[in-house]
């Protein structure tokens, strides 16, 4: 299911950076600004003294946000969500992680 999810967030991405780009090609003709929504939950250390608890909130923010809004700023994934999928994967005998990688073209074309 998390590979079906990861890859239609991925071909989402990867649609919507060239439209982007030409918007701000065009942005001469018509001027305007470009901006992303995203629509994340707040996680809050259950203890905000627990370095466990605060290091759990902040894997959380960085999984759901950066999920989209890294790959949009950076031109890829948040590394922590790439570490632990691929460690995650390993677990499960998966010779390849479930998080589907973008290619250096890819991370150029939507790094904004």
């Amino acid at each position: 299911m998390l590979n079906m999810i990861c890859s239609v967030s991925k071909q989402t991405l990867l649609k919507v950076a060239p439209h982007i780009c030409m918007i701000s090609c065009l942005s001469f003709l018509t001027p305007g600004v470009v901006g992303i929504t995203l629509n994340v939950g707040w996680a809050e250390p259950e203890d905000p003294y627990n370095p466990e608890h605060l290091e759990a909130s902040e894997r959380d923010i960085l999984f759901n946000f950066g999920w989209f809004a890294d790959p949009v700023v950076y031109g890829n994934y948040p590394k922590v969500m790439i570490d632990r999928i691929k460690q995650k994967s390993t677990i499960q005998n998966l010779t390849v992680s479930r998080l589907p990688m973008f290619s250096k073209e890819e991370q150029k074309n939507m790094k904004g």
